[in-house]
């Protein structure tokens, strides 16, 4: 369309009316990629964040879930080696007998290690000397 001027309404020079598409062509478009980008980001962040509270919450769920109560931690005590009688006699007698062979080995030329059962005493007889 050609107007009593001489120009083409449909030119490049062409006024055109402020409207929607005027004012998004005025925005930079590096700025809207920015701000798409940032949000974006945030949104990855927030589902990272959740997941990884929701997994520990789980775990602390599962923790609570399975570790004894306090009764159940006396009754486990109880129920330890160390508590027995016999057990606490049987471990200071090899105790004793693990300081006499060192008081021994200490005390001799004997190489106490070559023995085969190096908790008895042999005197001597089976042993290597050094």
């Amino acid at each position: 369309m050609v107007s009593a001027i001489g120009r083409s309404s449909l030119r490049e020079g062409a006024v055109r009316p402020r409207g929607y598409g005027s004012r998004l062509r005025r925005t930079p478009v590096g700025a809207l990629l920015v701000v798409q980008a940032a949000m974006a980001f945030l949104r990855k962040m927030l589902i990272t964040v959740a997941l990884l509270g929701a997994g520990a919450g789980v775990g602390l769920a599962l923790l609570a879930i399975v570790t004894p109560g306090e009764q159940r931690k006396q009754e486990m005590l109880k129920e330890m080696a160390l508590q027995d009688p016999r057990s606490r006699e049987e471990m200071a007698k090899t105790q004793q007998l693990l300081v006499a062979t060192l008081q021994e080995a200490a005390t001799t030329q004997e190489n106490v290690a070559w023995r085969k059962n190096w908790m008895v005493s042999e005197g001597g007889a089976g042993g290597r000397s050094p």
